[in-house]
Order: structure tokens, then sequence, then C-alpha cells
């Protein structure tokens, strides 16, 4: 178990990870859908920054567990949730997110996030090539008015209208989702998935990519 120290993007490494071999080394840190090169100081620190910490949802104290792969020198950083009320873990948006963009890069795909349009920012985007257009669309939606996240699905296809559009979204809102879509033009294109459906989905394919890495499968 570690802690991370948000406000200037360190993650201390714990005793059993720690060796002396790694400072001033870049290692690759993963945590969910988000990547970062990182340096390894004399203080048993990694400086991941700031952005990557925002990205991948570690604030100031966040729990975490790390898992060290020697061989890849990649450290894989899982954020410890603690249950809801209801015992569920409660879903990240920005996890959800990056999984959801990384999802398109293991199946070759160009991903973006935070794609602009009409003044607004789609969550994530696929395409074919980086220059054409998208050819599916994501909004993640955990929280908060469904609503808006179904208009800017909308703006999406009615500017690209071969793109599949898809609401990543809890099973708690997707019902209301599904109610709401019916007044708009997109009632019949949209696809809504449960967060739970996109993350097996997720690891799912990753551990594709990695078995066949590991045969030298093409």
């Amino acid at each position: 178990m570690a802690k991370t120290e948000e406000e200037r993007g360190y993650i201390y490494l714990p005793a059993e990870i720690w060796s002396s071999d790694l400072i001033g080394r870049f290692i690759k840190v993963i945590c969910g859908g988000t990547t970062v090169s990182a340096r390894v100081d004399r203080k048993h620190r990694i400086r991941c920054g700031k952005q990557f910490m925002q990205r991948a949802g570690l604030t100031l104290g966040t729990p975490i567990e790390l898992m060290w792969r020697k061989h890849k020198e990649e450290l894989v950083i899982n954020i410890v949730r603690e249950p809801t009320a209801a015992g569920r873990i409660p879903y990240n948006h920005n996890e959800i997110r990056d999984i959801v963009a990384e999802l398109g890069r293991l199946r070759g795909l160009h991903a973006e996030i935070e794609y602009p349009i009409n003044g607004r920012r789609l969550d994530v985007i696929w395409k074919k090539v980086r220059w054409g257009a998208p050819i599916a669309v994501f909004e993640v939606h955990i929280r908060g008015n469904v609503f808006e996240a179904l208009i800017k699905l909308m703006r999406a296809r009615e500017r690209w209208p071969g793109a599949e559009i898809f609401l990543i979204t809890t099973s708690e809102h997707a019902d209301k989702a599904r109610d709401e879509v019916r007044e708009l033009t997109i009632a019949s294109a949209l696809h809504v998935v449960n967060c739970d459906t996109i993350i097996e989905l997720y690891e799912l394919i990753k551990r594709v990519r990695e078995l066949e890495k590991a045969c030298k499968i093409p």
C-alpha cells in the first residue's frame, strides 16, 4: 500500500519495490488507461507530474496498490476504493474515459480525449486515422445531468453522421438515459453501455494483446 503526493506529482515507492539501481532511471507508470514515463529520484519517489495525477484520478492521500513488473520496468497503479453504502465500488469519470481511449488504441485505432466540438468537449473519440473523421464517439456519465451528455452526442452525430455514438454509464443511470433519449433524434442510434461491461472488455482485449505479444504473434 502506498500514498500519493498530488501537489508535486510524486508517488512514493515502498521498500519492497525500491532499489538503488532505479535512481535516475525512467520507468513506465500505468494507472487505468493513463501512462507516463517517469524518473526515479534518491528519495524513493517517482515524479509522474501533475497532469498524469489529474488524468489518472490520483489526489492527495489517495490509497493505492503498486505492482512492479521488473522484467518490463513498469509500475502498475491500482486505486483502492472504499465500497459505498450499497457495497459497490464508486466509479471515477476520468478512469472510465481513459479506459475507453486505451481500448480504442488496443484495437489499432487513433483515440483522443476531450475532443472539441461547438465550444464543448467530447470525452473520447476514435478514428481510423489521425486526420480522419471520428468513427465512434463516447460520453462517460457517472453522476449529474445525463441530458447534457446526450445533447453532446446528438451534436456529434449531426456533424459526423457515420459515427457510432455511445453513452458509458452506471446501471443506475442507464434506464434514465434510455428514457430521456426517446425525445431526441439519436434515440435509435445511441448505444448505452454499462461501465462494468466496458472495463471487462478492456481487460479482456488487453490480456489478448499481452498473450499475442508473449507468443510473438504478428
